[in-house]
């Protein structure tokens, strides 16, 4: 009678032991299967992923302009999420793969080897068509007009385009006073219009992983 009672207890204890180490099993396997997590599906690649921004087609001949308005689309960009692509190799890849790479929409071969020399699937090309500066007998006026077109550098396609206009207008009553106002409200006036041309320009990879990982 002793020893089928030992029996029974020893089955009982095996029959405990094994149950606590399926449920021990299970436990660990839901653990470890929780940190596989995806990315969620509604959130958008980017258009592009790396984008570099082309010279400024410079339809006004003010030099000043051109400049300043391809510096803050380059740091609108960066501020999108994007990597920088420093304009200097941009211009470098430009003239070793020729001109016609500057040109917006062309879908040249020229064109798609700047995607070989830069690793960009995206260019940006900017058209400035108004940089003026109007200084009256007490009034200064200052009106800049630009155009921005996303194109594949691997196809040539339009991705997104977007065209901002602004004007801004001062009074001074001297001849210096107007000059000196004129200097002052310029560059407002070039970053009011890439504030706004650049306001739907498709996020980039650094915000939409951003988003992607919030949403895990």
């Amino acid at each position: 009678m002793t020893t089928s009672l030992k029996k029974y207890g020893a089955v009982r204890r095996f029959r405990w032991a094994a149950a606590i180490a399926i449920v021990s099993v299970l436990f660990l396997s839901s653990a470890c299967g929780g940190k596989v997590q995806k990315k969620t599906a509604n959130i958008p690649e980017p258009l592009a992923k790396l984008v570099a921004v082309m010279p400024v087609n410079n339809d006004s001949g003010n030099k000043t302009a051109e400049k300043l308005l391809r510096d803050k689309v380059a740091e609108g960009v960066f501020f999108k999420g994007y990597r920088r692509v420093p304009l200097a190799s941009v211009d470098e890849a430009i003239s070793r793969g020729g001109r016609s790479a500057g040109v917006a929409g062309d879908g040249s071969p020229a064109a798609q080897k700047l995607r070989e020399i830069l690793g960009v699937d995206g260019l940006l090309y900017i058209t400035l068509s108004e940089a003026s500066v109007r200084i009256g007998s007490i009034q200064v006026t200052v009106a800049v007009d630009a155009s921005f077109e996303l194109i594949s550098a691997g196809t040539g396609v339009s991705l997104w385009k977007s065209k901002h206009r602004a004007v801004k207008r001062a009074f001074a009553l001297s001849k210096k006073g107007r000059e000196q106002t004129a200097f002052s409200i310029f560059e407002n006036v070039v970053e009011k219009v890439v504030e706004a041309g650049l306001t739907s320009f498709p996020e980039g990879p650094v915000l939409a992983d951003g988003r992607a990982e919030k949403n895990k």
